[in-house]
């Protein structure tokens, strides 16, 4: 190992607007804990989930591969079949990787990478957690009362949530201080219900609307909790040996996404929200911090991927990635000392069932799904394709016509040029084509 050993902390966030962090755009929410953790790390300005939906975002990152790889191109839903959580239990999580060589592991808050009551054996337990506290599902009632599970047991949350998480995240690290750990922290903050406590409503001044000011007051309490972790750390002397990761799993809810998911967060000036493939949907906040390892008060412009994190993590732990697993992720600990030498990925592509929002209004039929391959700085985008519709020699732009945009003169994606660039697109068609083929089918539709 590179030191005595190497701590990490995941916190993940849940449905964070891309702007929302004044680190990451015009924001007047305070968030002094997150702030604090871009200052001793990187910050990464194009970083992307895989999916704009949260079960196979996470569980790419847990497994640091696509979520296709294993057939999944959607959110787990209750009632979905038992075939459907195999493939994802014969990948290996960063928690089983870790336990070989001794790392006490601990899920605190959300889980939502299938049923923990299935025999599927995608229970946290299963997955190589010594220890889970949380809600199984998407989302959660913030007040006092929800339910949530320590292990199997069903319990009633005896606060805030947010501070309930906060508080379990402490402990943990208090408990396991002397020893190795892994903490996968997953706030459902600031998914809906929008709930916030009267400290955090009165700390964030006055907001355009009501909804507005909730979800301010939601992401400054996941803040202030960020912050008591921080600190119980520090007060451990733990600080320089942890490696601490901050992610969003998706873009922002906004005010467009179905009821159950808005939130009226704010990517701008990026187009789209949760469930879209243009940058709102897959573009997320990111921070690395690892005091020796990773370079401090760095900002980060070459493209990455919350893939990356598994690797990457290991790789500071001392701990080999799993010989028989691919892994899509790259390390990033060689990269970040040279941010304008080779990049990590000079490609990403993506593939998600369409099932939710207005595009799935536009065109709700099953199997259809939404597909996009970014390039360097071009990104294709294609929307509302349906599975097995097109013969398998067709192209990726067989039934609809593609929109390719420069991402270095257009963040936005308002200009469409792919009339004006044809050898571009079927350029980045055929790459898209070859790397599906290596994926797995989806597992259902």
């Amino acid at each position: 190992m590179t030191q005595p050993h190497t701590n990490i902390i995941w916190v993940i966030s849940d449905d964070m607007g891309y702007s929302d962090v004044p680190r990451f755009g015009n924001s007047n929410i305070p968030t002094p804990a997150l702030d604090r953790l871009a200052e001793q790390g990187t910050l990464f300005r194009q970083a992307y989930v895989t999916a704009p939906i949260c079960s196979p975002s996470r569980m790419a990152m847990i497994t640091g591969q696509y979520h296709q790889r294993f057939g999944h191109y959607d959110i787990y839903a209750e009632g979905s079949p038992e075939h459907y959580f195999t493939p994802f239990c014969q990948q290996a999580t960063l928690a089983e990787a870790l336990k070989p060589a001794g790392y006490v592991c601990g899920a605190v808050g959300k889980w939502h990478m299938g049923s923990i009551l299935a025999p599927s054996g995608s229970h946290p337990l299963q997955r190589g957690f010594d220890e889970f506290v949380g809600i199984p599902k998407g989302m959660s009632d913030y007040r006092p009362g929800a339910q949530l599970f320590r292990g199997y047991e069903p319990f009633d949350a005896p606060e805030y949530l947010t501070d309930y998480f906060g508080r379990a995240a402490c402990d943990f690290v208090e408990r396991h201080a002397e020893e190795p750990f892994f903490l996968h922290l997953a706030f459902n903050a600031v998914h809906a219900p929008l709930q916030a406590v009267s400290e955090d409503l009165q700390a964030v001044g006055e907001f355009p609307s009501p909804d507005r000011k909730t979800y301010a007051a939601m992401l400054r309490g996941m803040d202030r909790n960020i912050g008591r972790l921080l600190n119980a750390i520090e007060q451990r002397g733990l600080r320089e040996k942890t490696i601490i990761a901050f992610v969003n799993d998706n873009g922002g809810g906004g005010n467009h996404t179905p009821e159950h998911t808005r939130n009226t967060g704010r990517n701008a000036p990026l187009r789209g929200f949760k469930f879209d493939l243009y940058e709102g949907g897959i573009r997320v906040p990111m921070i690395l911090s690892a005091p020796g390892q990773v370079p401090e008060n760095l900002i980060y412009e070459p493209m990455v991927s919350s893939m990356d994190l598994f690797p990457t993590c290991l790789e500071a732990a001392g701990v080999a990635p799993p010989a028989e697993q691919t892994c899509d992720g790259v390390s990033l600990l060689a990269h970040l000392p040279q941010p304008t030498g080779p990049q990590p990925h000079d490609v990403l592509f993506w593939k998600n069932r369409t099932w939710a929002g207005p595009i799935a209004q536009q065109h709700p039929l099953p199997g259809c799904y939404n597909a996009a391959i970014r390039t360097g700085d071009w990104k294709l985008v294609r929307r509302f394709s349906l599975e097995g519709s097109p013969p398998p020699e067709a192209s990726f732009l067989y039934d609809l016509p593609g929109e390719l945009y420069d991402l270095s003169e257009d963040i936005g994606e308002q200009h469409d040029l792919a009339a004006e660039h044809p050898e571009l697109v079927a350029q980045c068609a055929r790459q898209y084509e070859q790397w599906l083929a290596g994926m797995h089918k989806p597992l259902f539709v």
